[in-house]
C-alpha cells in the first residue's frame, strides 16, 4: 500500500497493468509504463476517488470489453434504483462514514467510493458537517472530541480499524450522541465483506454492498431505536 515493488511486478510478466483507482505519481506511472502498458488514475478525479462507473467504462476499453463494461454498469446502476424505491426512507436522509482509526483518531469522509455508495442510495451529508469540516476541502478530516457531535446524523456507518477497547465508538463522549443513543451507527469492522464491499466499489463488490449494506442501512435509518441492524461479522483469518 505505501510502496510499489517494481522489481516483483516485472517478474509478473503483464500484458496491462491497472492502476484506474490509485494514487500513482507520474514517476511510478513512467517506470510502469517501462514494464508493461499502464493505464493510470484520470486527472479530473481525486487520487482513489473515481467513480466506480468511470472505472468499470475505462478498464472496459482497455481490455476490448467496453460495451460489456456498460452492461454491468447499468445492472449495477438498477440495483441502486431499486434499493431506493424499496427504502423511500433514504431520499433526503442524513447518512455519514467515517472512520474509528486503530490510533484513536475519527475521520469523517465526503468524497470516494464509500461516500458515494451512500449518496447513490439518496442519503445527503448533513449540512452542519458539510459547513463545519467540508467547506474547504473534500480529503478526509479527522474530527477531535470536542468536534464528535458532527457525527450525528440519520444514520452514521462506521468502519471500525482498531482492536476492542481502542475504539472511539466506546468511549462516553460518543455514546452520548444521540446517534449513539438512538442506534443509528452502523458498524463495519474492518475485515468484513460489506467494509471492503463498499470501500472497493467495483462491479465485483456493489453486488456483494447492496446485499450485506442496505438492509442493515435501512434498520438504522428508519428512526425506530427497537429496529436494530444484523451484526456485521469479520471474515475467518
Amino acid at each position: 500500500m505505501d510502496e510499489l515493488n517494481f522489481e516483483q511486478i516485472s517478474t509478473l510478466d503483464a500484458d496491462l497493468i491497472l492502476g484506474v483507482n490509485s494514487g500513482l505519481t507520474r514517476d511510478e506511472y513512467d517506470t510502469l509504463s517501462e514494464i508493461a502498458p499502464t493505464v493510470a488514475q484520470p486527472a479530473e478525479y481525486a487520487d482513489f476517488g473515481i467513480p466506480w462507473q468511470e472505472m468499470a467504462r475505462i478498464i472496459g476499453r482497455a481490455v476490448g470489453r467496453e460495451d460489456r463494461a456498460g452492461e454491468l454498469v447499468s445492472d449495477i446502476e438498477a440495483r441502486f434504483d431499486e434499493a431506493r424505491e424499496n427504502n423511500p426512507e433514504f431520499e433526503g436522509s442524513t447518512g455519514l462514514l467515517a472512520a474509528d482509526l486503530e490510533d484513536g483518531s475519527v475521520y469523517v469522509y465526503a468524497e470516494g467510493p464509500a461516500p458515494r455508495f451512500l449518496t447513490s442510495l439518496g442519503l445527503e451529508l448533513p449540512a452542519e458537517t458539510e459547513e463545519a469540516v467540508f467547506s474547504e476541502t473534500r480529503d478526509p478530516v479527522p474530527l477531535s472530541l470536542e468536534q464528535l457531535e458532527l457525527l450525528d446524523a440519520d444514520a452514521l456507518v462506521m468502519g471500525v480499524y482498531g482492536p476492542d477497547g481502542s475504539s472511539v465508538a466506546e468511549r462516553p463522549v460518543f455514546q452520548s450522541l444521540d446517534v449513539a443513543e438512538e442506534e443509528r451507527t452502523l458498524f463495519l469492522p474492518e475485515m468484513s465483506l460489506a467494509n471492503g464491499a463498499i470501500k472497493f466499489s467495483s462491479l465485483l463488490s456493489l453486488p456483494i454492498a447492496l446485499d450485506e449494506v442496505v438492509p442493515r442501512l435501512a434498520a438504522v435509518a428508519d428512526g425506530d431505536p427497537e429496529t436494530e441492524p444484523e451484526e456485521v461479522e469479520e471474515l475467518e483469518a
